[in-house]
């Protein structure tokens, strides 16, 4: 898996902003309303995500659902949406291992998850 951060002196200063192109990167086709569950590959540390739509996503298992918000939350468990960059870890509360990303739009789109270690 090929390293999100680098050594210096690629690590400095403005060209922080521009990681390498990614080794590990999967195509990804959403229907409309339909969960789908993405595993994250081994010694994947970052996912970095772009799709020409909106996107909600949630980190999980391959059990882990969610539907898209039709209300106001509380409570801290909704999806988020849009991310541009995330670190994979744990997460607190979350009893299982963190090995999906779980993807939803509420209308078609395509796009990508680059993955990096």
């Amino acid at each position: 898996m090929q390293y999100f951060f680098e050594t210096y002196p690629d690590n400095n200063g403005r060209t922080q902003f521009a990681p390498p192109f990614p080794a590990y990167v999967e195509d990804v086709v959403l229907a409309a309303g339909v969960l789908t569950r993405l595993a994250v590959p081994a010694g994947a540390r970052y996912a970095l995500f772009s799709f020409d739509g909106d996107v909600r996503v949630k980190l999980g298992d391959a059990t882990t659902s969610f539907s898209l918000p039709s209300v106001t939350g509380s409570g801290g468990a909704g999806s988020e949406l849009n991310p541009t960059a995330r670190r994979i870890a744990g997460l607190p509360g979350f009893s299982g291992a963190t090995t999906h990303l779980c993807l939803l739009a509420g209308s078609a789109c395509t796009g990508s998850v680059s993955f990096f270690g």
